[in-house]
C-alpha cells in the first residue's frame, strides 16, 4: 500500500528487515535507516504489516487501530508483563506503521491518523518505560508529542503528563512537581485523563518533598475528577487513566505520607476491580505489606511476593517500589528500639541488589 524502498547499508539484513528499520527510522525523525539500539527489535517482529494490506486505507487505519487496543488490553494483563519485549516491540512497530498511515491519509481522516500514531507511540514509550529504558521513553513521547501537530489538546495533556513518569522514576521529584503543575493547567482547560493523572502525579511529588497536607488536597481533587472524566470507569488499559487507577495510586501515596487508614480503604478500592493490572497488583501487593507493624514481617512478605515474579517480567517500577518500601522499613527499624535493620529487611535487601530488570 506504501511502497518505501531504501537502500541497504547492511546486506546481511533481508529486504523486509531493512524496509521495516527504514519505516521505523522515519516515525522516530531519524535519516536513512539507522535505528536507536532499543528500537533494533522491533524491525524484526513476527508481526504483520498494515503498511501491506491490498485492502482500502481505511481498513488499514481499522487493522492498525484494533491491533493497538489489543495490545493496550493485553499489556496490563500478567502474559502480557511476561512477554513484555514482544508487547513492547510490536507497540513502536505499530507506531511506525500508524505513522505510515498518518502521512498517506486522506485529507478529511489525516487528523484521525495522527492521533492514532501518537497513542501508538504513547503506548510504546509506557512500555519502555516500565523497563527502566529512560532515553528510549523520552524519545518516543517527544515523538507523540510532534506527531498531533498541535491537534487534540486532550491526547497531548495526557502524553505530556505521562512523560512525567521519567523524573518521576528518576528520582527527580522538584523536576515532577513542575512539570505536574503544567500539566494541571493543561489538563484543567482541556480534559481527559490527564485531569487524573497530574493530580495524582503532584500529590506524589508533594508527598516525596514532605508536604502532606498538600499531597492529601491533591489526592482529594484526582479522587472528585472522577466524575469529570467520561469513559474512566471503564476497565484499564495501558491507553487511559482509570478510576481504578486513582485508587491505587492513591494507595501508594498514602503510604508515602503516613495514612495507613486511608492507603488501606483505596487499596481496597482498587483490588475490587477485577481488571485492576497485573504489575499494579504487584505493586498493591507491597504496599499493602508496608502496612504490617512489624517491619520484619513487612520484608518478608514483600520479599516473597517479589518471588513469585517471573524473572523476565521484573520491571523497573516494581523493583523502585519494593526499594523505596525498603527504605521506609529501613526508617522504622532504626529509629526503633533496636536501632538495626532486622534480619528479613536484610535479607529483601540483598534480594533487591540480585535482581536485574528486564
Amino acid at each position: 500500500m506504501f511502497l518505501i524502498k531504501p537502500d541497504n547499508p547492511y546486506p546481511e539484513l533481508d529486504p523486509e528487515t531493512m524496509r521495516r528499520r527504514a519505516l521505523i527510522a522515519t516515525a522516530l525523525g531519524l535519516a536513512g535507516s539507522a535505528l536507536p539500539a532499543w528500537a533494533e527489535a522491533a524491525a524484526r517482529t513476527p508481526d504483520g504489516d498494515n503498511t501491506r494490506m491490498r485492502g482500502t486505507w481505511d481498513e488499514s487505519y481499522t487493522s492498525t487501530r484494533h491491533e493497538l487496543e489489543y495490545l493496550a488490553a493485553h499489556y496490563v494483563t500478567e502474559p502480557g508483563m511476561t512477554n513484555h519485549s514482544e508487547v513492547r516491540d510490536s507497540g513502536l512497530w505499530l507506531f511506525a506503521q500508524a505513522d505510515q498511515l498518518a502521512r498517506h491519509a486522506p485529507t478529511s481522516k489525516a487528523s484521525d491518523a495522527r492521533r492514532l500514531a501518537a497513542e501508538a507511540a504513547c503506548f510504546a514509550a509506557g512500555c519502555y518505560l516500565d523497563f527502566g529504558h529512560m532515553r528510549a521513553a523520552t524519545d518516543l513521547y517527544h515523538q507523540a508529542v510532534i506527531t498531533l501537530r498541535g491537534e487534540h489538546p486532550d491526547l497531548r495533556a495526557f502524553i505530556n503528563t505521562q512523560a512525567n513518569w521519567v523524573p518521576m522514576y528518576s528520582g527527580h521529584w522538584h523536576t515532577v512537581l513542575r512539570r505536574s503543575e503544567a500539566a494541571i493547567r493543561q489538563a484543567e482547560e482541556h480534559g481527559g485523563y490527564a485531569l487524573l493523572m497530574a493530580y495524582m502525579h503532584r500529590a506524589h511529588a508533594l508527598a516525596t518533598l514532605g508536604d502532606r497536607q498538600g499531597a492529601a488536597l491533591d489526592l482529594l481533587a484526582a479522587q472528585r475528577n472522577i466524575n469529570r472524566v467520561p469513559g474512566c470507569e471503564t476497565p484499564h488499559t495501558a491507553l487511559a487513566y482509570s478510576a481504578t487507577k486513582v485508587w491505587f495510586s492513591s494507595a501508594n501515596a498514602y503510604a508515602r505520607i503516613g495514612d495507613a487508614e486511608r492507603q488501606s480503604a483505596a487499596q481496597y478500592r482498587a483490588l475490587e476491580d477485577p481488571t485492576l493490572g497485573w504489575m499494579d497488583r504487584q505493586l498493591m501487593r507491597i504496599g499493602q505489606a508496608t502496612l504490617d507493624p512489624d517491619p520484619e514481617h513487612a520484608a518478608h512478605r514483600i520479599r516473597f511476593q517479589l518471588l513469585s515474579i517471573p524473572a523476565d517480567g521484573f520491571a523497573y517500577c516494581v523493583k523502585n517500589t519494593a526499594e523505596a518500601a525498603l527504605a521506609r522499613l529501613k526508617a522504622r527499624q532504626i529509629t526503633g528500639r533496636d536501632h538495626t535493620a532486622g534480619r528479613e529487611v536484610v535479607a529483601l535487601g540483598n534480594y533487591l541488589r540480585t535482581v536485574q530488570v528486564a
